[in-house]
């Protein structure tokens, strides 16, 4: 009995230094992997790293194309490296830029996107500017330009363009921090949060009478929230689906007290035969809701994906810039809505909401599966 104990003692023990010599030969072959915290080990069948979204909350937020001033700091005055493009992280919470990109007008092929170099950190609601020393991109100061955040794979996470010739030393900034609206009234504030300019002092003077009406500035905190340049669906409800009638512009006042917009005008890439479309009287828009035009009244065809995009613009009634987006590409029945309404970045992956708040698409939840509990054998 004791000789039988010995043998199946010596065969176990044979076993296990077997099953550990190939596992140590299985290490040196193929040195097992440390995944980061938070991320997923490459699949061993395909070495592939699981694919992570990438963060929200980074946005465009100041730049200046045309500088007079010593914004770098180097000593030399209005010189093209002068130039910066300013991002502002409005999350909770630091993000690692590295691998993300900026950029001009897209497909000028005069230069490359500049990549965010390794140990690119942005606090949580804080600015990071980048100079054109560093970025070599260099801003038009005739005809309009791009500015273009790209993520690490070269898809756009925020983009503004501007048009004409831009005025000296003064820059384009959000009217807030990562959201509200792009003006050209704001001081230059690189790194800085955008504040609007002070109110200038008004001297006593002897009162002197009027021959009109004061002028009023146009209220900030209206935008364009979304539109629609290749419908398919009755999205004016007049029963006919997918006619050119069924495009549409949206707005929205992220202001707390309603607005006229009596005057104001909408209107498609500057220069074209039919002009801009001028809002009737009585278009008035309650505070935080939308106003929506369609085509039918507006006459303002968008251009769908084949005719190279085109370029949506909200005007004052001066012909003033308010709002602007444009676009490259179309898909059928697909709008482009910003992610928050009035702010936010413009993407064209959010359900059509014409009238209602814009909403990211519906994640599918998965129906849990019961797993059966295996029964103890006696």
């Amino acid at each position: 009995m004791s000789e039988e104990i010995g043998r199946r003692a010596s065969f176990a023990a044979l076993v296990i230094a077997g099953c550990l010599a190939l596992l140590a030969i299985g290490q040196l072959r193929s040195p097992a992997a440390t995944a980061a915290p938070g991320s997923r080990a490459p699949d061993s069948r395909n070495d592939l790293p699981a694919l992570q979204p990438y963060p929200e909350g980074v946005y465009l937020n100041e730049f200046m194309p045309r500088p007079v001033s010593d914004w770098n700091g180097n000593g030399y005055l209005g010189d093209a490296d002068d130039e910066y493009i300013e991002i502002y992280n409005s999350n909770d919470y630091e993000l690692d830029l590295s691998d993300w990109q900026l950029d001009d007008a897209d497909g000028t092929g005069t230069t490359q996107p500049f990549t965010l170099p390794a140990g690119s950190v942005i606090p949580e609601h804080s600015f990071l500017v980048f100079f054109s020393i560093q970025t070599r991109i260099g801003l038009n100061n005739n005809g309009g330009d791009s500015v273009r955040l790209l993520y690490p794979d070269g898809s756009v996470a925020d983009e503004y363009s501007y048009l004409g010739t831009p005025p000296s030393d003064q820059s384009f900034s959000r009217t807030i921090d990562g959201g509200g609206t792009w003006v050209i009234t704001y001081p230059p504030s690189p790194g800085l949060p955008n504040l609007p300019p002070p109110p200038t002092a008004t001297p006593t003077a002897t009162p002197t009478p009027t021959t009109g009406p004061t002028p009023t500035p146009f209220p900030a905190g209206i935008t364009l929230n979304e539109f629609m340049p290749d419908p398919v669906a009755d999205w004016n409800g007049n029963g006919q689906t997918g006619d050119a009638d069924d495009e549409y512009i949206e707005l929205y006042n992220s202001n707390d007290f309603e607005v006229d917009l009596s005057g104001w005008k909408l209107d498609d890439v500057a220069g074209n035969s039919d002009g801009p479309f001028t809002l009737p009287p009585g278009s008035v828009i309650p505070e935080h809701s939308f106003l929506i035009f369609f085509s039918n009244q507006t006459q303002i065809a968008l251009n769908n994906q084949n005719s190279g995009g085109d370029t949506v613009r909200l005007l004052y009634p001066d012909d003033s810039i308010a709002d602007l987006t444009s676009y490259t590409a179309t898909h059928p029945d697909q709008s482009y809505s910003r992610t928050i309404d009035g702010g936010g970045t413009w993407v064209n992956t959010y359900p059509p909401s014409p009238g209602t708040p814009n909403q990211p698409p519906p994640t599918d939840t998965p129906t849990p599966t019961r797993t059966a509990t295996a029964t103890p054998t006696v």
